[in-house]
């Protein structure tokens, strides 16, 4: 969509892209973004910044293809305490971006469109609690998370919980090993 960015993020290095309409009059732009990655073997992830509605990180995109990236809603839970039941599709105050994903030693964190307490969970692919990540008031979060040596690599659930314990957004997070 015109008037994105789009910032990808590869072997430690980040790239940006603004997808713009045109750049004078009766011209228009592609909407196709590109990004030369040179020799790098692979994308961490990518993240999209809609110019109405909330940013999408996307982790599972590989390199030297096309892909239509579209704009969509907000995932949310409303699971009981530690085990996640069910997802439904909910308009929610609350956005998280986690990246790089996959991630090895450590990632990154930002709660977006709230400024309250927020609960950060960590549960693996059978709905169990593995990590509790962060309990407190989204203005002191720390921004980058070391993940735990005992955790395994693997596909998990990050989960924020708003301080009314009634709305969660939800992000999928890949474990690699060094």
């Amino acid at each position: 969509m015109y008037g994105s960015q789009l910032e990808l993020y590869a072997d430690g290095r980040s790239f940006l892209r603004e997808v713009t309409a045109g750049s004078s009059h009766c011209s228009q732009n592609s909407s196709i973004v590109h990004f030369g990655l040179g020799q790098l073997e692979s994308i961490d992830s990518v993240i999209v910044k809609w110019p109405m509605g909330p940013a999408q990180v996307f982790d599972t995109l590989g390199i030297n293809q096309i892909h239509e990236i579209l704009q969509d809603t907000t995932v949310v839970i409303d699971p009981p305490d530690t085990v996640i039941t069910s997802i439904e599709l909910l308009s929610s105050p609350l956005h998280m971006d986690v990246f790089p994903v996959p991630a090895s030693t450590q990632f990154s964190l930002k709660v977006r469109g709230y400024s309250g307490k927020v609960k950060i969970q960590l549960f693996d692919i059978n709905g169990r609690e593995v990590w509790a990540i962060f309990e407190g008031d989204v203005g002191i979060m720390p921004k980058q998370f070391p993940v735990p040596r005992d955790l395994r690599k693997g596909l998990y659930l990050c989960l924020a919980q708003t301080d009314d314990g009634r709305k969660f957004a939800v992000k999928k997070v890949e474990l690699i090993s060094d």
